[in-house]
């Protein structure tokens, strides 16, 4: 079958996706990676030695593929380990499928100097993942949270604030700054919250409402490519979540937008173009209306962890959901 029969029978291509492209013939290879290089796949690799990848990248360019789309590329595929045959082909195949797929380089556990070794139970979280390089996350927690009656910031959801959750995830996720915008309550939170190493910013408008807490955001993380948005009453927002939108924000400058079973949700990744614009914007209408322009939504149903709390009893419901878990 031609590629896009392959990929279409396949189910389709998403995140959780890796495309090993093998057949050494140009026009299925050239065709399979013009599907897949732009897709959201987590991993894209062909065969071939390095005079045919370099060969390869020529048809590509002179097809008109972008250069920023081609350095995705694993290309001659796999991990170095001498194979021979098929079957260790293989083996150095997918040895670089699970280092990707864990953040790791594949090197020898031997030189490896300090840190875990083997994961038990639970994927090695990336120190640094290609696609959180050069960006920032800007978590808003400004609000007084007058539905929920009190500082839903510090409400206790399984012995922790309800913020710092959040914080812990955008830590973890490689970034390079996350700062935590905060308005009511301030000095409160900033006593009993751990901050995972944000930084702190104090919105003095954080009344005017939410675009203005993320103008005070995007204001302190001013040299960033790319700026992560999550909001500090999403406790079940998941490291890996923030790094599937940075990842579907290459190619373009469109925002990028996380949604959860068809719903809109965050995280939200901003590009130059919106950061410029949200920097200036008056008004949550106007802001959500830089950030629809051209926006690209990428599902996160499968990572959980959708639902904001407003009220007491949708945290009393998110307690009870987990407990059940």
């Amino acid at each position: 079958a031609w590629p896009q029969e392959a990929f279409a029978a396949a189910g389709g291509i998403d995140r959780a996706t890796y495309v090993a492209v093998l057949t050494h013939d140009p026009k299925l290879d050239d065709s399979a990676l013009g599907i897949a290089l732009p897709s959201d796949a987590a991993y894209v690799g062909a065969m071939g030695s390095s005079r045919a990848q370099a060969k390869r990248r020529e048809r590509l360019l002179d097809a008109g593929m972008d250069e920023e789309l081609l350095d995705r590329l694993s290309a001659p595929i796999g991990l170095d380990l001498g194979a021979v045959g098929p079957e260790e082909t293989a083996l150095s195949i997918m040895a670089e499928v699970v280092a990707v797929r864990n953040g790791r380089s594949g090197g020898r556990l031997r030189d490896k100097q300090g840190g875990r070794i083997h994961e038990i139970g639970e994927r090695a979280q990336p120190a640094e993942p290609a696609a959180s390089r050069g960006a920032a996350g800007c978590v808003l927690a400004a609000g007084r949270a007058s539905r929920f009656g009190g500082p839903k910031q510090l409400a206790d959801l399984h012995g922790r604030p309800l913020l710092e959750h959040v914080l812990e995830a955008m830590s973890q996720a490689g970034l390079d700054q996350v700062v935590v915008v905060l308005g009511a309550e301030a000095d409160q939170i900033l006593h009993a919250v751990d901050l995972h190493g944000a930084e702190p910013v104090l919105c003095e408008r954080w009344a005017q409402g939410q675009s203005a807490s993320l103008a005070s955001g995007l204001a302190a993380v001013q040299d960033a490519e790319a700026v992560v948005v999550a909001l500090g009453d999403q406790p079940g927002l998941s490291s890996e979540a923030v790094r599937r939108v940075l990842d579907a924000r290459v190619g373009h400058d469109r925002a990028v937008r996380a949604t959860y079973g068809g719903r809109p949700g965050h995280p939200v990744v901003l590009r130059p173009s919106q950061i410029s614009a949200l920097r200036d914007v008056t008004g949550d209408v106007g802001a959500r209306n830089v950030i629809m322009r051209g926006l690209r939504e990428v599902a996160c149903d499968d990572l959980g962890g959708g639902e904001d709390v407003d009220t007491p009893d949708q945290l009393a419901g998110l307690r009870q959901a987990e407990d059940r878990r």
